[in-house]
């Protein structure tokens, strides 16, 4: 038996709809109705895993159910003076995001400088030691094509 999205569903399915596929959360961009395999949903992932990933999917192959607003339960903090809300809005007000085109090493404050200024030291004197070695040396012809 093949899995599929229900015939009912389909029609709930349209760009900005939050839909979930492969216990993934998504954003509907545009559908397409396709002449065998159903409507080609195009979305762009927006759970931690597959944030600002593009995907296409086909409801004749992937079970996509829609996530309603008003099928969202509410439920009570019965933590004391309402710490676990509280400590939830500070995370989420905190969180700051890297674009996805930054490829630059992210570190948070003094997390790698211990590491580094130990190896830098290190390496330093090794490249001196290195350098006053080739220095005294004389330049010969196999030394010169190194160069």
């Amino acid at each position: 038996m093949a899995i599929s999205t229900p015939e009912g569903l389909l029609s709930l399915i349209a760009p900005g709809a939050q839909v979930e596929v492969r216990h993934e959360e998504w954003l509907v961009r545009t559908t397409q109705q396709t002449p065998s395999d159903g409507l080609l949903v195009r979305c762009i992932g927006s759970s931690t895993l597959v944030r600002d990933t593009e995907a296409a999917f086909l409801t004749k192959l992937d079970v996509i159910t829609r996530l309603g607003p008003d099928e969202t339960q509410l439920v009570a903090d019965d933590s004391p003076n309402f710490r676990t809300s509280r400590l939830y809005l500070e995370a989420v007000l905190r969180k700051t995001r890297l674009a996805a085109t930054n490829t630059d090493l992210a570190v948070s404050q003094h997390q790698l400088l211990n590491r580094l200024v130990r190896y830098s030291l290190t390496d330093r004197a090794h490249v001196r030691r290195c350098l006053r070695t080739v220095a005294s040396e004389p330049i010969t012809s196999a030394r010169q094509s190194q160069i």
